[in-house]
């Protein structure tokens, strides 16, 4: 088994934000899962560790959605969130791709058996014993639609870590803003586990939205944990957030600047991505709880 715990002062990324984990030996280059140096997992990572120790995970049990190459399973468990029966984590992933690299991670550390993991859009279909006891619900869930019109064709495996496809009988109002599959995860998880609190990625490229939509769907008490400037993912497309913009009247809020003074609209943001300049959003870590 390897060793998290050896310190290691040389360490950067992952190993330095989950204290203690000197060693995460992570497939980088798997081409079918997010990242582990990604912006966007660098925040949740810097957010469950000040979760941590503020005592806040203690003897939790965590369901992670989304749960990509495996990182935020093992960052938990180098920081002393040892896992134990019944589980205490609790890993889904829409595409079987990222599950296999979940199950490849949790083997190589050796507690495969002390974790729950599978393949799930969400928490359909998960048998409700699995659910049930559920403290917490960490998730870095895409937040752009996927436009086959733009595409034109299927996502990849990979892709399903950057967009969602938008089933067209099961629309919300907040698929034309982007933020359907989150509208989806939260009413899921106030339905199916109702006392859970939720620790969210949420870009603020929808302003206010962002931090109403957790009011909207139950959770009402928010903490912005994590919030930082980040550069745009080039590859990601933002046609759908200026479809929004025209269709609403409305407009998002993309920064050409890292310090996120100067502010564009999204058509604007989309022709900087073409072009290749630069361009940001604010990307938070959110920790919201229900009223109940």
């Amino acid at each position: 088994m390897t060793n998290l715990y050896v310190p290691n002062p040389d360490a950067t990324g992952i190993a330095r934000i989950y204290r203690g984990a000197a060693d995460l030996p992570l497939s980088t280059d798997n081409p079918d899962v997010f990242p582990p140096e990604d912006h966007w997992t660098l925040a949740l990572a810097e957010a469950l560790t000040r979760l941590h120790e503020r005592g806040e995970l203690k003897d939790q049990k965590v369901i992670e959605l989304g749960a990509g190459s495996g990182v935020n399973m093992l960052g938990l468990f180098a920081l002393g969130h040892y896992f134990s029966q019944p589980p205490s984590f609790v890993g889904l992933d829409i595409t079987v791709e990222a599950v296999k690299a979940c199950k490849d991670l949790a083997k190589l550390h050796g507690f495969e058996d002390k974790v729950i993991l599978g393949q799930a859009n969400l928490m359909d279909g998960v048998d409700p014993s699995v659910l049930e006891g559920t403290d917490k619900v960490i998730a870095c869930l895409p937040q752009v639609a996927w436009d086959y019109e733009d595409k034109g064709r299927d996502p990849l495996p990979r892709e399903y870590s950057d967009y969602y496809i938008i089933p067209e009988d099961q629309r919300v109002k907040e698929d034309d803003y982007a933020l359907g599959l989150l509208a989806r995860a939260l009413d899921q998880i106030h339905q199916k586990t109702p006392k859970a609190s939720v620790i969210f990625n949420i870009a603020g490229r929808q302003g206010q939205l962002s931090h109403d939509l957790f009011v909207e769907h139950g959770f009402p008490n928010v903490e912005k944990v994590v919030s930082r400037i980040i550069p745009h993912d080039p590859l990601t497309s933002l046609t759908s957030f200026s479809k929004w913009e025209d269709k609403s009247g409305k407009l998002c809020a993309f920064f050409t600047d890292e310090e996120g003074r100067n502010a564009i609209s999204a058509r604007e943001a989309e022709e900087r991505r073409v072009a290749g300049q630069p361009l940001y959003h604010e990307l938070s870590v959110v920790h919201a709880s229900p009223s109940v």
